[in-house]
Parts: C-alpha cells; structure tokens; sequence
C-alpha cells in the first residue's frame, strides 16, 4: 500500500479491463480494484507527480499514463474533465503497453 492517494476515480471497466490484461490481477473484483486503485496512485507519484513527465493526450482528449516496468506493461486512459460521481478525473480503461510508439 502506498499511503498516498489516488488522483482518480478508477471504473468498474477499467477494473475488468486489467484483470482481463495481467494475468497477475486478483481474480476478485474488489480485491483487483482496490488493487489497481493502489497501482494508479503509485504509478501517479512515481512517475507523474513531479511534473517532469507528462502524459500522452489522445485525438478524444483523455490522457495515456504509462505504468513503469514495475507496475507491469499498461497504460492508464484518463478522463481529465470533471464527472457527477466527483471532482476527480476517470481511469475508465487500462489498455496494454506494446514495445514503443512511432
């Protein structure tokens, strides 16, 4: 457990979505979530935090944070607006990492 908190909401599908990509994901849903909610906190403080890294912003606008090594080969994608459920942004899918992009 990092200790530190989770700039996000995370989805149930980005959820459904890791256990589905890493095979080392808890099988439980609640187990995984509270899981991947921990992975996105460290993969924010580790990484992004600083703000010597910046996420890549796709064509929709949602950013792509990319996990380190450590926190297996995924990619976050993020909803940056503001939703009814509060006023964080939304992981709402956790695509694979393959190798670099062009």
């Amino acid at each position: 457990m990092t200790g530190r908190p989770c700039p996000w909401h995370v989805t149930a599908h980005a959820v459904r979505r890791w256990q589905a990509i890493d095979r080392e994901a808890p099988r439980d849903f609640d187990e995984a979530s509270d899981a991947l909610i921990e992975t996105c906190a460290a993969i924010w403080w580790t990484r992004y935090a600083d703000g010597e890294r910046e996420p890549e912003i796709t064509r929709t606008g949602a950013y792509l944070y990319q996990a380190g090594e450590t926190h297996g080969r995924i990619r976050l994608v993020v909803v940056p607006r503001k939703r009814p459920e509060g006023p964080k942004g939304q992981v709402v899918d956790v695509v694979p990492r393959h190798g670099r992009r062009r």
